[in-house]
């Protein structure tokens, strides 16, 4: 029954397997820990960077991993109704905590492990060097015509970052009532929207767009002023069947190694100091 949730999930989200590498494999991993991959809940994003993380902790353990993808809200809601995962990464640390307030994920592991950064991106040649000085400006030309996506604020922390944004620029709820906003099941989906050309713009993580390769275009960074810090964490379930391995793959995301392929995928290291690897 186990394995069939697992693999439900993984269909449903946005699903990445890395590969074994059985020469790297410690000779304390049995046979079942390299066939039956650990499942690991993942913000959207931030899949691309896990995904390399991921990859990496394989080459060097010779265990396997999936990720589930989706916004962290309904991740949080699948790891409530019982989904089979083994660790927890959110885009915000309110997640992770009220799951181990909860006691579903073990205290000791709840962390931050990266912060990202929300842009205010087109994927329009024609719109990239259209001026967005301020955020009230999409009132005025030729701001005052677009329509641009954001992730759901109630179920993803880079929407709920956006709206706030919006919100102390004192225009969210009318361009809410005007209909220029499109709401996205995640950032993921906001992204695709803006670089399908289905939206003029969207605010979306830099993580995705150093990902996909798609700097270009970005009108103009949101900072602290604009919004609380988007501070990523993550927590082990203390459902696991594999503690011990999601520990190991806990503490390779804190180490310098995982900083290091979190920070090439456009994240910044959190505030709190790098789990030392063992």
């Amino acid at each position: 029954m186990r394995r069939f949730l697992r693999a439900a999930l993984a269909v449903a989200g946005l699903a990445v397997t890395a590969c074994s590498a059985p020469e790297a494999e410690s000779s304390a991993i049995t046979a079942e820990s390299r066939t039956d991959p650990l499942l690991i809940a993942v913000a959207a994003s931030a899949v691309p960077a896990m995904e390399q993380v991921a990859q990496a902790f394989t080459a060097q353990t010779g265990v396997p991993v999936t990720l589930s993808g989706g916004a962290s809200g309904l991740l949080k809601q699948q790891a409530e109704g019982g989904a089979p995962f083994d660790l927890f990464y959110s885009a915000d640390m309110r997640r992770v905590e009220e799951l181990a307030g909860a006691g579903l994920l073990a205290e000791d592991s709840v962390v931050p492990y990266a912060q990202g950064v929300l842009l205010f991106w087109t994927g329009l040649d024609e719109f990239q060097d259209v001026p967005v000085e301020d955020w009230s400006g999409f009132y005025e030309p030729p701001l005052d015509i677009w329509r641009f996506s954001i992730a759901n604020p109630d179920t993803a922390p880079y929407g709920l970052a956006a709206r706030q944004t919006l919100e102390r620029a004192g225009v969210y709820e009318r361009l809410m009532q005007d209909g220029r906003i499109i709401v996205a099941g995640n950032i993921r989906q906001a992204y695709d929207f803006a670089a399908t050309g289905n939206v003029d713009a969207a605010f979306v993580s830099k993580s995705l767009l150093v990902s996909e390769g798609r700097t270009e275009g970005v009108l103009r960074a949101a900072t602290i002023a604009d919004h609380p810090p988007i501070v990523h964490g993550c927590g082990v379930l203390l459902r696991s069947e594999r503690p011990d391995l999601a520990r190991r793959f806990w503490r390779f995301t804190l180490s310098e190694e995982g900083a290091r392929i979190l920070q090439e995928h456009g994240f910044e290291k959190p505030a709190e100091p790098l789990v030392t690897r063992d």
